[in-house]
């Protein structure tokens, strides 16, 4: 009789053994963690700003054009990296409605079409609706809507040529 109740208390120890370790081993991931705090990864972007090779390109008038502004994010080592959310650029001429453009870095089409390989930044590229007037300030506003549901916000003042 305590023969046949001894595989039976192996068993049960075998079972114990097993449950534990699977309760231990739970929290171990094999893959990036999810993206439900910004500071799990750590090789995702960190930090979003204006690059200061942002400018205005002259247009075929010779009168200042196109903004072209480029925007970079870099993780916590301070590399740069790409990013996802949304990104929306706003140039602002006194006395004029603010001009916007929009990227949503979570399309991967979109992003591709915005990354910039050689500069590793994001190149967005705005027109005035007239042209601007050679010494204007003109303030650029980036705004980065995270996929994490935070915002950032980065802004510059550039002078026309």
């Amino acid at each position: 009789m305590d023969r046949a109740r001894a595989p039976r208390s192996r068993m049960r120890g075998a079972v114990t053994a097993l449950c534990a370790a699977a309760a231990l081993l739970a929290p171990v991931s094999c893959g990036p963690p999810v993206a439900d705090s910004p500071r799990t990864w750590p090789y995702g972007p960190g930090a979003m700003r204006i690059h200061p090779i942002t400018r205005m390109a002259p247009s075929a008038s010779a009168t200042p054009g196109r903004v072209q502004v480029r925007v970079e994010f870099t993780d916590e080592d301070g590399f740069t990296t790409r990013a996802m959310g949304r990104l929306t650029a706003t140039i602002e001429v006194p006395g004029r409605t603010p001009q916007v453009a929009s990227v949503a870095l979570s399309d991967r089409t979109a992003n591709r079409a915005s990354w910039d390989a050689a500069t590793r930044t994001y190149l967005m590229s705005v027109d005035p609706e007239t042209p601007i007037v050679r010494g204007t300030a003109v303030t650029v506003r980036v705004q980065w809507d995270r996929i994490d549901g935070r915002i950032q916000r980065d802004s510059l003042v550039l002078t026309a040529p």
